[in-house]
């Protein structure tokens, strides 16, 4: 509700109610995308890593490195669905808002 200044004015140009909630819609589902594949390069990069640093004695790795690709690619798609299920809160509340809300809150 930061935004909500913001919300009001483009209300009062004319944006509609459906297109100030895609506003908040996309910009969630778009972090998702870069959330998720930092995650999964952050992930895979400290796996990695570790199975290559932490040896036992006789050079090999003390936990094997096992990529399953399925199990990556749904960690991808959950962060995905709950940073666009977040973004549905904003979403909902700026469509709420009217710019009487805005101009009596200012």
């Amino acid at each position: 509700m930061q935004k909500s200044k913001q919300i009001g004015i483009l209300k009062a140009m004319g944006i509609q109610d459906r297109d100030a909630s895609l506003v908040f819609l996309s910009e969630g589902f778009i972090l998702g995308i870069f959330g998720a594949i930092g995650g999964v390069l952050l992930g895979l990069g400290l796996s990695y890593s570790f199975t290559t640093f932490a040896l036992n004695p006789d050079g090999t790795p003390v936990v094997p490195l096992n990529i399953d690709g399925g199990f990556i690619f749904l960690s991808g798609m959950i962060a995905l669905v709950a940073s666009t299920l977040a973004s549905l809160i904003p979403a909902i509340k700026s469509s709420k808002l009217t710019v009487i809300e805005v101009i009596r809150n200012a």
